[in-house]
């Protein structure tokens, strides 16, 4: 029996104090009830089973929103159900899918949340190049059967699979852990990059209610009780249709990956909306609007958090000209630029960094003597 009418607006209740954007709670919310449903609650697609898994990662620079405290205030309730199965260490090919064979053989499913309050931590960019994200990847559609083709690893087929990831990352170590290859394909549109760039408000020591942290816990247990079918009615159905036929392609090319499994991506929210309201194995138009809702907070900030990935130093010095550029009023010389910048970057370096620049449309070159670079247009990158 549920002690909370709605188990997510509970969470942001319980944290409400926390400094981190109401965001990062959410999502952290989102994770900690996808983690407890697993594998034991699913939709039929016609093409497959729909599991309500997600890849969650908060991102902001060091210490300005918070979002360590943010994963580490929803482990603590996760560890108080001890019915989770975690892994925090740095995680590679074989670490994982040696984890997933032992939690299989214990629970009959190969079920674990992957958390880390700093992803750099766990995740090596080593790893990152070396193969994980295609195991990742893969791993994200909670296959009935997984062939194993890594020798080091005891057992050739994982069988039940399913993956939840839950960390924090700043926008530099996303930068150095998913290659641009990963950008708009693969693995990356798969995950939910929740990026924000400022805290909700200061509180120098927020308290949690430990009253709603048992009742929390409590529900959370009550969900892990949850098994089968999720359904929804011809009139529902009926509305998804509609919606899913509305959604038009994205002027961002980059968001192309996203927004071709968004109505997947959708549906597994909508899941976990409902199991945070009740144990009836339901999902309604109020549901999925919720679940959209949630997609375009999200949304709106993907394009920033795309921009860093794959990004590489040169498009740092270029941020950087550009505001120098402001600074002088939109031109400088070649040797003012080099001048500004002369333990950034040489000669031979700006070169490259102005053609880019130039191709890019953002500058244009008066040759001369000086030659001046002009701010064009007034255009920022």
């Amino acid at each position: 029996m549920r002690l909370l009418n709605d188990w997510l607006l509970s969470y942001l209740d319980y944290t409400h104090e926390l400094e981190a954007p109401e965001l990062f709670h959410v999502w952290c919310g989102v994770s900690a009830v996808a983690t407890m449903l697993g594998r034991n609650v699913w939709l039929e697609r016609g093409y497959g089973n729909l599991y309500p898994n997600h890849y969650i990662i908060l991102v902001a620079k060091s210490a300005l929103c918070r979002k360590s405290v943010s994963v580490l205030t929803v482990r603590d309730l996760l560890l108080r159900t001890k019915v989770v199965e975690m892994m925090a260490d740095r995680i590679t090919n074989a670490g994982i899918l040696t984890r997933l064979h032992k939690t299989a053989q214990k629970t009959g499913k190969s079920e674990v949340l992957i958390f880390s309050e700093e992803l750099s931590i766990f995740l090596s960019k080593e790893e990152t190049h070396k193969g994980l994200l295609p195991t990742l990847t893969s791993l994200y559609g909670c296959p009935d059967i997984f062939v194993n083709e890594l020798k080091t690893v005891p057992t050739d087929v994982l069988t039940n699979t399913c993956l939840n990831i839950l960390a924090a990352t700043t926008p530099t170590d996303l930068t150095d852990l998913i290659p641009s290859t990963a950008t708009g394909k693969g693995f990356t549109p798969r995950l939910h990059l929740i990026y924000q760039e400022k805290r909700r408000h200061k509180k120098s020591k927020p308290k949690l209610d430990q009253t709603i942290a048992e009742k929390l816990v409590a529900d959370l247990v009550d969900m892990r009780k949850m098994s089968g079918l999720f359904v929804m009615s011809s009139e529902d159905e009926k509305w998804f249709d509609s919606w899913y036929n509305s959604i038009e392609a994205p002027q961002d090319e980059s968001l192309d990956g996203f927004y071709g499994r968004k109505h997947d991506t959708m549906l597994k929210l909508a899941m976990v909306v409902s199991a945070a309201q009740s144990s009836e194995l339901v999902v309604t138009v109020p549901q999925m609007k919720t679940a959209i809702k949630l997609l375009d907070q999200m949304e709106g900030f993907m394009p920033q958090a795309y921009q860093e990935i794959g990004k590489h130093e040169s498009t740092d010095h270029v941020d950087r000209v550009l505001k120098q550029l402001e600074r002088r009023g939109g031109k400088a010389t070649k040797s003012e630029i080099l001048h500004d910048n002369w333990n950034k970057f040489d000669a031979k370096e700006w070169i490259e960094i102005s053609y880019h620049m130039q191709e890019s449309e953002l500058i244009e070159v008066v040759v001369g003597r000086p030659t001046v670079y002009l701010l064009k247009g007034g255009k920022k990158r």
